[in-house]
């Protein structure tokens, strides 16, 4: 009866975040966030990054989350050498 109900609280605890990820990756999505295309040499993609860091620290997204997020960002060029 105890496993049972540990078992329990621990689904609806990955459910719960399982939620909370998909909450923020939507989030993200609508959001007005810059993308890199890293097309020039002279691209400077430290604009870009501290723009992504202001969005990611507004919704609240872990770091590990956060390079998948980034490379969805990245166009052309840049998206070739990440």
């Amino acid at each position: 009866m105890l496993s049972q109900a540990v078992t329990n609280q621990v689904g609806q605890r990955e459910n719960r975040h399982e939620v909370a990820d998909t909450s923020r990756i939507r989030e993200f999505l609508r959001m007005n966030r810059p993308s890199f295309n890293g097309s020039s040499v002279t691209k400077d993609p430290k604009n870009f990054i501290e723009e992504l860091r202001k969005v990611f620290e507004i919704i609240h997204v872990a770091d590990a989350e956060r390079v998948e997020l980034d490379a969805y960002q990245m166009k052309g060029v840049a998206r070739i050498w990440f």
